[in-house]
């Protein structure tokens, strides 16, 4: 009985002498970079919505693979380069686009492909979803697992 004491005793004055931070042994929370979804105020019935990369510890991208799933009652009619000259690819398949583009040099902090919908019924709802299968520093290495992809926005107009 004795030695349990000491050891509860010991135990106590232990975790007493610790500091909070040291119980909890937390990890520092590191700031990431977010892949987002940015709409551009509508202009009659189109849109224009961007891929965007926000500011944090990844600066560049240079490949980027995603599908950008849109509500019913929207038609995709184009997409460009928000940032250089990238090899760019964007194709409708039902309710969804393809995008895929790569740029030699990387991109920076903004918007990186602008998408432009036009919707086909005054009532057409506006949830909006990005989905990301890949992205790619300019020498290759994978940044999808570094990334915070938010993918979904709503309520526009």
């Amino acid at each position: 009985m004795k030695s349990a004491c000491l050891v509860l005793v010991l135990a106590l004055s232990f975790t007493a002498c610790r500091t909070t931070s040291d119980l909890l042994n937390s990890a520092p929370i590191v700031p990431r970079t977010a892949l987002s979804l940015q709409p551009a105020p509508m202009q009659g019935d189109t849109i224009r919505v961007a891929i965007a990369l926000g500011a944090g510890p990844i600066r560049s991208v240079g490949s980027l693979t995603g599908d950008v799933l849109l509500p019913p009652q929207w038609t995709f009619t184009g997409c460009v380069a928000a940032q250089g000259d990238p090899l760019l690819a964007c194709k409708a398949h039902a309710q969804s686009v393809k995008v895929a583009a790569a740029w030699v040099t990387g991109t920076h902090v903004g918007d990186l492909v602008t998408l432009t919908f036009v919707r086909t019924s005054p009532s057409a709802p506006s949830t909006w979803e990005l989905a990301v299968q890949e992205v790619h520093s300019v020498a290759g290495a994978s940044l999808l697992d570094s990334l915070d992809v938010r993918r979904e926005i709503g309520g526009m107009p």
